[in-house]
């Protein structure tokens, strides 16, 4: 039995908030914290503490989720106000959770800092995953070359990207004198290496191993005006071979070069303009050496290869598998937006083809997709049997329910017919495909391509 009370708190809410939307929101936001709070492993209450909250934090707390924290953030503080305003049991296991989410958040100043800590190890952790070592034998396109030969400059990239990760492994140690901030912040915010180096070649002028950098456009720029203490990062770079001549005088340019290679700036200039905007942003972070790969040594899109270098074999040749299939339908890569939903994203105009990627809800050791179907129940009745029978349970499973009370009733539902009984599903919930193997795609593509009319 769940020990947060979603009763008492519906009561409350209904008292405390005056919208519908907003009661359904933090109902949905407690089913989602109780959820994750049984899968590891804390079932009764006493077993409660802030450090569960903290392990939520730190899993949905990547990039982009920041909006999803601050939403569970005053979920829970409306739960803690409902124990503190007498909506529950008086008990002291009641008064003891309201007292672990206020610890949490943030009465006692050595769990906060101590989470946001750990939240830029974990950045970091993440970071440094991204930097994949070069393949023997890589040809470099011509064009960034310029005065250095192939060989030279492999020796560089390679160079370059030692030393990123051993400035990770000098934040790991202590972020916050890299001047990472001790507060709750988007991952966005973390990512302070890849904004200040991309900004100084953005914002400079390369000649023969040197950036001569315009200070106002710098420091102008958004990646870097959304950071705080800069010259935190400019001081840990000059540990690791940056030189910064110009910076701390009042003068309008400083110049940036490398003590030990000159080349590492070639490279890093090289890098950057290679980019254009709209590009994967992990395999771009991550230095892939894709985007200055010769063009003539690549078999598919350039973000196709980039990404696919970060997922398991299975997943690849499934990939390889797809894009085929795409190209022959019409659809392919738009190299603006090449993923949605973190899947290769193949496109057709405004429309969309199957999407296929590594499962992180629940776990990575799954290839996953997650395809909406209205129309296939009643028109095609035999292939979502058959779909079934590769898949099952994902037509009748209990995470297809409406998200709240009412959904039935709104544009998101999903109401349909299965082997003789009705279902309700919600869109946002429906219907998610694991285990998609090179087998049994072939069979989900057909009944996606019968419910758009491909």
């Amino acid at each position: 039995m769940p020990f947060l009370n979603k009763e008492s708190f519906a009561n409350y809410l209904n008292k405390k908030l005056k919208s519908e939307k907003s009661i359904n929101e933090n109902l949905n936001f407690l089913d989602i914290g109780q959820n994750y709070f049984n899968e590891i492993g804390v079932v009764k209450s006493e077993d409660f503490t802030a450090d569960c909250i903290a392990a939520y934090h730190i899993k949905f707390g990547g990039s982009g989720k920041w909006v999803k924290l601050e939403k569970f953030y005053k979920c829970m503080q409306h739960y803690a106000e409902s124990i503190e305003q007498g909506f529950h049991d008086s008990s002291p296991e009641n008064e003891r959770i309201a007292a672990e989410i206020r610890k949490y958040y943030y009465k006692d100043p050595t769990a906060e800092l101590d989470a946001h800590k750990q939240a830029a190890q974990r950045y970091v952790n993440y970071a440094k995953s991204l930097m994949l070592p070069l393949p023997e034998g890589v040809k470099i396109n011509p064009a960034y070359l310029g005065k250095i030969d192939n060989d030279e400059f492999i020796d560089a990239f390679r160079a370059l990207r030692h030393t990123l990760i051993a400035m990770y492994d000098d934040i790991y140690k202590a972020p916050f004198e890299w001047g990472y901030p001790a507060k709750t912040i988007s991952d966005e915010y973390r990512n302070r290496v890849n904004d200040v180096l991309f900004a100084l070649v953005q914002s400079g002028a390369y000649h023969n191993g040197v950036l001569t950098v315009d200070k106002k456009s710098f420091f102008g720029c958004t990646p870097v005006k959304r950071h705080q203490k800069v010259e935190l990062m400019i001081h840990g770079f000059k540990q690791f071979g940056f030189t910064f001549d110009g910076y701390e005088l009042k003068t309008d340019e400083f110049r940036v070069s490398h003590i030990d290679s000159p080349n590492i700036i070639t490279v890093l200039n090289a890098y950057v303009h290679a980019n254009k905007p709209g590009v994967s942003h992990e395999p771009l972070h991550g230095f892939s050496y894709r985007y200055v790969q010769d063009p003539s040594k690549q078999e598919y899109e350039m973000g196709f290869l980039a990404r696919m270098d970060y997922e398991p074999q299975e997943l690849v040749k499934i990939q390889q598998w797809l894009h085929a299939e795409a190209a022959a339908c019409g659809y392919k890569i738009d190299p603006k937006k090449i993923t949605d939903k973190n899947m290769i994203l193949y496109k057709k105009g405004s429309k969309q083809f199957l999407l296929v990627g590594y499962g992180y809800e629940k776990t990575k050791s799954e290839i996953i997709s997650k395809v909406i179907f209205r129309k296939v129940f009643e028109t095609h009745p035999k292939h979502v049997e058959q779909v079934s029978k590769l898949f099952p349970d994902v037509f009748v499973s209990k995470t297809n329910a409406c998200r709240t009370p009412k959904c039935g009733t709104c544009n998101m539902a999903i109401r349909y017919e299965f082997l003789g009984k009705k279902h309700s599903a919600c869109v946002y919930e429906s219907f998610w495909f694991r285990g998609v193997t090179l087998d049994n795609i072939g069979t989900l593509l057909e009944l996606f391509k019968l419910e758009h009319g491909i």
